[in-house]
């Protein structure tokens, strides 16, 4: 993670951004005593779960489905936070946790980083694939997004994928037409 002077635009764009900052030098807020939600491993138990919020809350990234985020937790642990009526979905990583996309809900990126500092034992590290609606609220808390490329979700005209026309995309015809 690093911090970008200034924002990449492109269609369809998916950012992180650097969340080290939020707090700046003062520390996060106390944790609550009280019975607290808790991170929890997502399992195919939590299936009717998700896919009932992401019904309700439809995504907005193509990895917020129950499908995508099951399939893909051998490559990455996938955990959940159920807090202040939406689910924080959050990729372990050895250092900390990171947001992975935005919640599933009425709440902010902001509020989601709060509810995770607030419920987690673990360090607060980012946020991934954060679409561009995200960007503002982000931006509000004094985080710079960063343009994250190889993530990106992309939309083609059909006319395209079917001709595959110009320069850009001779590399493409070739293989096609081995």
């Amino acid at each position: 993670y690093g911090a970008r002077t200034r924002h990449e635009r492109f269609g369809g764009g998916v950012c992180g951004i650097v969340a080290l900052t939020l707090y700046g030098p003062t520390t996060p807020p106390e944790r609550n005593t009280k019975r607290m939600p808790e991170l929890q491993e997502l399992t195919i138990d939590h299936r009717e779960m998700v896919e009932a919020r992401l019904e309700v809350h439809p995504p907005q990234i193509s990895e917020h489905t129950f499908t995508n985020l099951y399939m893909w937790r051998g490559d990455r642990r996938i955990c959940f936070l159920d807090a202040s009526d939406s689910l924080l979905l959050v990729t372990e990583r050895d250092e900390g946790i990171v947001l992975f996309g935005p919640p599933v809900g009425p709440a902010s990126v902001p509020e989601a980083f709060v509810l995770l500092t607030r419920y987690s034992d673990r360090p607060v590290l980012g946020a991934e694939r954060l679409p561009e609606s995200a960007l503002d609220t982000v931006r509000g808390v004094g985080l710079e997004p960063q343009s994250d490329r190889d993530n990106a979700d992309y939309v083609y005209r059909r006319r395209d994928l079917a001709e595959l026309p110009g320069r850009d995309l001779s590399a493409k015809r070739n293989q096609v037409q081995q």
